[in-house]
């Protein structure tokens, strides 16, 4: 059953709204929700049929033209009934979709569960490395290795045993790392080791500490100048593997050696932000009206020339493992309060969701990620979510909502004054209102000549056409022009049927086996009959 407050655009939902509507009979509610929002036109087609079909056994194909209107009278009566008793149990419903979003949520932002374990494994290393001394990385190992799903192999009571010995391990480890604990306290130690510094080693400790700031503050402004360099340069593969490692340093720093930790994070961001909108520039192609075309194609992540920048040349970079990715940021998600962080997280999350094709999940992180900036006045990322609103929308062929995207998108690039990214989205809303959906989707190329070809045949031969049409169907689409079931071509030759069940060229001729033949029969001695005469050969 679907609520009135769900996502209208969510396609599953629709479509199941389109099938509620259909066994009830509301066929004209049943095909508007089969179109709003279809990814592909036989989805409608088929809701047009199934109606057609149902029309047909309910009322007969051998009866007066005027019996629909015959009948009107009774059918209005039945949906005015129909409808009072949906009203009255309307109210009776509970919202099934009720706090969904938070509760059964995978990406929580600043979890505080997620920061405790944090905070505990931390301290458990640190006590670990305090009592135990080098013991401490065998502890560390063990509870990888307990944890690692690897450990299960084919041979169970290896497995089993090994599991058991680990355990064993582990378990003598942490009462050796307790009973250390309890003859020589934390808070014991520390204050003999306090009570031992005079005040010229303290004071030395805090000059020390001092001049390592300075250093990492120096190392910090450092790697932001070698970023900044790298956009420069469009070289944005190395820009984003660079921009990892940035954060990881900047965050592996603590803060009493980097206090200015989060100003540097901040600045990190933005920066990702504004490389993402660098390749947008058009200006630098705007002469070539044909290369400008299709590198607009390409930015909307739609199919271009194969001679145009990859995605990663277009600050668009695939992930090399999505489910690491996002374990990562689920990680980052949970122990992050920060807006331009959560911002950054949420758009990459959008990507890692569009480029598994979970449309919906990547619509809703985008349309988040752009509400959440409109509300802490960051412009770059409300523009960057729009722009991936845009790709998600073509990429769902739905053309009212990427135009309704691009217009947003074009609002914040007039409040960010940028030229060429007011532009951009100029060119994008006109080719948006221009694209050929049908093309994209359903009328592919192999479609289109089975359409010609058909069209091309004489009455009596069509049947037979489409009946090879149709069988051909079972064969993968990379060989179905080339493989012809139920044909024998014939030996051009001979003039005989031949076993080849292709159209396609045989492998490539090899020139120099073929004159060696060609020598060899030459010189060969002759077969002929002696006295045998061929009479075709005085035809």
């Amino acid at each position: 059953m679907c609520v009135d407050g769900s996502d209208p655009a969510h396609l599953g939902a629709n479509w199941t709204r389109m099938e509620a509507l259909f066994d009830v009979a509301e066929f004209c509610g049943s095909l508007v929700c089969a179109h709003q929002g279809a990814r592909h036109r036989q989805h409608f087609r088929a809701a047009v049929l199934l109606a057609n079909e149902i029309i047909e056994d309910c009322v007969g194909e051998n009866v007066p033209g005027d019996t629909l209107r015959q009948l009107q009278p009774w059918i209005r009566r039945l949906t005015e009934h129909r409808e009072g008793l949906i009203v009255e149990r309307r109210d009776d419903l509970e919202d099934e979709f009720q706090g969904i979003d938070e509760e059964q949520s995978r990406f929580r932002v600043d979890d505080p569960p997620a920061r405790l374990r944090r905070y505990r494994n931390r301290m458990d290393r640190l006590m670990a490395g305090l009592y135990l001394g080098s013991t401490a990385r065998d502890k560390e190992f063990l509870e990888r290795l307990l944890s690692s799903p690897a450990v299960v192999s084919a041979n169970k009571s290896g497995s089993a045993r090994l599991v058991s010995l680990a355990r064993d391990c582990l378990v003598r480890l942490n009462s050796q790392q307790e009973a250390l604990r309890t003859r020589r306290p934390l808070y014991a130690v520390r204050a003999r080791v306090e009570a031992a510094l005079s005040e010229g080693h303290k004071m030395g400790l805090e000059r020390e500490i001092e001049f390592k700031r300075c250093l990492v503050e120096n190392e910090a402004k450092l790697v932001l100048r070698r970023l900044h360099e790298a956009r420069l340069r469009r070289d944005y593969s190395a820009f984003f593997k660079m921009v990892e490692r940035a954060k990881e340093k900047f965050e592996s720093y603590s803060p009493r050696l980097f206090p200015e930790q989060q100003r540097y994070l901040n600045a990190l961001y933005l920066m990702v932000a504004r490389a993402y909108i660098d390749p947008r520039n058009l200006t630098r192609v705007s002469a070539d009206e044909d290369k400008c075309k299709a590198l607009l194609r390409r930015l909307l992540g739609l199919k271009g020339s194969p001679r145009l920048p990859r995605d990663p040349d277009l600050a668009w970079p695939p992930s090399l493992n999505v489910k690491r990715s996002f374990n990562t940021y689920r990680q980052r998600l949970a122990l992050t309060n920060q807006p331009l962080e959560i911002l950054w997280i949420f758009h990459e999350l959008c990507k890692l969701f569009l480029e598994i094709r979970r449309y919906d999940l990547a619509r809703f992180y985008a349309k988040k990620t752009r509400d959440l900036s409109l509300e802490s006045n960051h412009e770059d990322w409300a523009l960057n979510a729009s722009h991936v609103l845009i790709r998600i929308e073509l990429a769902q062929h739905n053309r009212n909502e990427a135009k309704e995207a691009a217009v947003t998108a074009l609002e914040s690039a007039r409040k960010l004054n940028v030229y060429f990214l007011e532009d951009f989205y100029e060119r994008a809303i006109d080719y948006i209102d221009g694209l050929d959906f049908g093309r994209l989707s359903d009328d592919d190329s192999i479609a289109a000549r089975r359409k010609l070809v058909s069209s091309l045949m004489t009455a009596d031969m069509k049947p037979s056409m489409d009946l090879l049409l149709r069988t051909m169907e079972s064969v993968p689409a990379r060989r179905r022009m080339s493989v012809m079931p139920g044909c024998k071509p014939k030996n051009q030759k001979l003039g005989l049927p031949t076993k080849r069940m292709t159209v396609r060229s045989g492998p490539p001729k090899d020139f120099d086996k073929e004159s060696r033949e060609a020598l060899l029969k030459k010189f060969a001695p002759s077969k002929k009959i002696i006295g045998w005469l061929d009479f075709d050969d005085y035809d």
